[in-house]
């Protein structure tokens, strides 16, 4: 009899899942929530939700990480009173332990809402996805992201985002007119981007808070380089001329105004240019008057 029995429990359980698949039977391919007349995609098991997703906007407006209210035995009599949202159709299922404990607050989540996947880890535990030489963790203790060989951080010394790799670091590439290829936005004076060689103690570049750069050195591809004032034709204004527009402009021809850098800034790279400019003209200077003081000095 108990045989028997058993038997039956297994024929129908049997009965059920292939009830549930979709193609041919003994195909290993299982369907919960489908229908009988509905292709399954090419998966093994194709789970498939009917049902909209409500959650409680008030206590939890972030409808990925709330609490389903609608399935919350103590709570489907008062439900209506609450500041609910329908996030749309839903799918999830979850994975706890005898550790996470079995209520709907409890283990990992897996959630297919609209067109929206998530995955949660309710626990105050990391969530780390991996393979078997890099791994991505989110860091519940210390609020984190962490890519690289790194499974377990402990340190809160870092920042929210961190790459820890022998190998170059990060590259970034931006593909669009006016997107940002690298934005850092800082709360205070600290750093905010610093660079430097792991085999030197010291800084090899910086950048502030306050917009302040340090850099050991700072190399420009400029063009047009000045040594056309030494070359014949150059139209070197007289001094008398430079006299005059020095007292009525106030600053020297070609160079920007105290205005234009006080409101556009400067490029500094072709401010030494024309630095190097001024420089090679009053070389000629020095040369016409050193020509005019020999022609007086000769006997």
């Amino acid at each position: 009899m108990k045989n028997t029995l058993i038997t039956g429990i297994i024929i129908s359980f049997i009965g059920t899942i292939q009830a549930q698949n979709n193609v041919l039977p003994l195909s290993g391919n299982i369907g919960l929530g489908t229908l009988p007349s509905l292709a399954l995609p090419n998966y093994n098991l194709h789970l498939h939700g009917t049902t909209d997703y409500l959650y409680d906007n008030a206590a939890n407006p972030n409808p990925v990480a709330s609490i389903n209210l609608w399935n919350e035995p103590e709570k489907q009599n008062n439900y209506t009173t609450k500041a609910m949202v329908n996030a749309g159709k839903s799918v999830a299922f979850g994975m706890t332990n005898t550790t996470t404990g079995f209520g709907i607050n409890d283990g990992t989540e897996f959630r297919l809402t609209q067109n929206n996947f998530s995955v949660i880890n309710r626990e105050n535990g990391n969530f780390t996805l991996g393979t078997k030489n890099a791994f991505i963790t989110f860091s519940n203790e210390n609020s984190r992201v962490w890519i690289g060989g790194v499974t377990t951080p402990t340190s809160p010394l870092y920042a929210k985002y961190n790459l820890i790799s022998p190998d170059n670091g990060m590259y970034i590439k931006s593909s669009s007119l006016g997107k940002y290829g690298l934005k850092v936005e800082v709360r205070e004076a600290s750093n905010a981007l610093e660079v430097y060689n792991t085999s030197s103690a010291l800084k090899q570049f910086k950048v502030t808070g306050n917009g302040e750069v340090f850099a050991r050195r700072y190399t420009t591809t400029l063009t047009n380089i000045p040594d056309y004032v030494f070359k014949e034709g150059y139209n070197l204004m007289s001094l008398n001329d430079l006299k005059i527009y020095v007292n009525t402009q106030q600053h020297l021809p070609n160079i920007p105004s105290e205005n234009e850098f006080q409101k556009e800034g400067v490029d500094i790279g072709e401010l030494n240019r024309l630095l190097l400019e001024k420089v090679e003209e009053l070389t000629l200077y020095i040369l016409q008057l050193e020509e005019r003081i020999s022609k007086i000095e000769k006997p």
